[in-house]
């Protein structure tokens, strides 16, 4: 069995930043002669950066990636846009994932 999910881990405020990394958790498990064994990783996926000026997404590569579209696969995304204190929910910024 595998299962595979994409998620926000916890926000880190440095410098007039916040910073929001996005891993994949992959948990493997498996049963073989009457034994189970699991195994589990967890990889870097993306990073999210919020300022008071903007919010913006990169991968792992360092190219600019669609926010709307990573909050829209990861939930955590969104609902830290927005209680985190950024700015007042610019117009037109993710105001169609509410």
């Amino acid at each position: 069995m595998e299962k595979k999910e994409l998620k926000a881990e916890q926000p880190v405020a440095v410098a007039g930043l916040t910073l929001v990394p996005v891993v994949r958790v992959s948990l493997n498990s498996w049963q073989e002669n009457g034994l189970t064994t699991f195994y589990g990783s967890k990889q870097p996926v993306s990073i999210v950066i919020i300022s008071s000026s903007t919010e913006k997404a990169f991968n792992m590569n360092g190219e600019e990636i669609s926010l709307e579209r990573l909050a829209g696969k990861v939930a955590e995304i969104r609902r830290l846009l927005e209680v985190l204190p950024s700015s007042e929910r610019r117009k037109g910024t993710l105001t169609e994932l509410r």
